[in-house]
């Protein structure tokens, strides 16, 4: 740029000495000749720089090969997809009408694969890249892909809990017999997926009225039990590491739940903390409380029956 406005006002200024040697002018003459030079070189000049603003922001179509504006999303001629940093996408033309949400369904969501296949891949995609999982988990979709999902996950995860229990039970380290530890499994298989799907509907709407108290629930109650529900099913395989697998399962889910909530509503990380752990720790307390006021009163019976 400063190349050519110093190239234009050398010929201005040529053509001024040029003029006044060849004939004379008054001053207006001068003034007159001197106004219509700028305003062709002011005309030139922007058609140049209009020229090549056009050229430096323009890229090259990978699909037709035509050149298109690097701040376009589409290919006009194409239609093939162009990100806001000017490279080309390798994505094909997408079709005439077509949408793509920018939201995605897990695994389990899909048709691909077997139920256990699903299931793989949804604890797997979780665990590796859990903000990434809840960031383009859909907002809405139903309550019937997250209950099922909670479902087999819950059922799985207390099957290997009682296959544990049973292996205890005939070793002696559990203090039941191997026909009450049978019947325990039996039961535990039917009453604890139900029991873990009410438990979800109750603890997601905590978490919701708790954001909403906060004010930071931007999406409706659908999309705080679709996370609560694939982080605690997810969590309940847990049950499959033996002994500890419980504990590690529950310190998990207060993790995945703070990265759900937080990617979910787009709230802060620290809000996120305060919405899990506030219910987690009343109901542990409530839990201490209720666990030595059972005590207490088991210590006054076994007294009064002694004597």
């Amino acid at each position: 740029m400063l190349c050519c406005f110093i190239a234009v006002n050398a010929q201005l200024l040529f053509s001024l000495l040029s003029t006044a040697n060849a004939t004379k002018h008054n001053g207006e003459e001068y003034f007159d000749y001197y106004a219509k030079m700028m305003i062709d070189i002011r005309t030139t000049g922007k058609n140049i720089f209009m020229i090549g603003r056009f050229i430096m922001s323009t890229i090259q179509c990978k699909c037709c090969g035509k050149d298109v504006s690097s701040d376009s999303a589409t290919c006009p001629y194409c239609g093939s997809s162009i990100n806001h940093y000017g490279s080309q996408s390798d994505v094909p033309p997408p079709m005439q009408g077509s949408y793509k949400s920018e939201k995605s369904e897990p695994a389990w969501e899909t048709s691909d694969g077997s139920i256990i296949e699903r299931i793989i891949n949804t604890v797997k995609s979780l665990i590796q890249q859990p903000a990434v999982f809840f960031e383009n988990l859909r907002t809405e979709g139903g309550f019937g892909a997250p209950c099922s999902y909670l479902l087999f996950t819950s059922l799985f995860g207390i099957v290997f809990f009682q296959i544990y229990m049973i292996i205890g039970s005939m070793l002696g380290i559990v203090n039941e017999s191997f026909a009450e530890t049978l019947v325990t499994t039996v039961i535990a298989c039917f009453i604890a997926p139900i029991v873990a799907i009410i438990g979800s509907f109750i603890v997601a709407e905590i978490y919701h009225i708790l954001a909403s108290v906060f004010s930071v629930a931007t999406k409706p109650f659908e999309a705080t039990y679709r996370g609560t529900a694939y982080a605690y099913g997810t969590c309940m395989l847990f049950n499959i590491v033996p002994v500890i697998g419980g504990l590690i399962g529950g310190i998990a889910y207060i993790y995945y739940m703070i990265v759900a909530l937080s990617k979910i509503h787009g709230m802060s990380t620290g809000k996120a903390c305060l919405i899990v752990l506030i219910p987690t720790i009343v109901i542990g307390w409530c839990s201490i409380v209720f666990f030595f006021t059972a005590l207490v009163f088991l210590g006054l019976a076994a007294g009064a029956l002694n004597l």
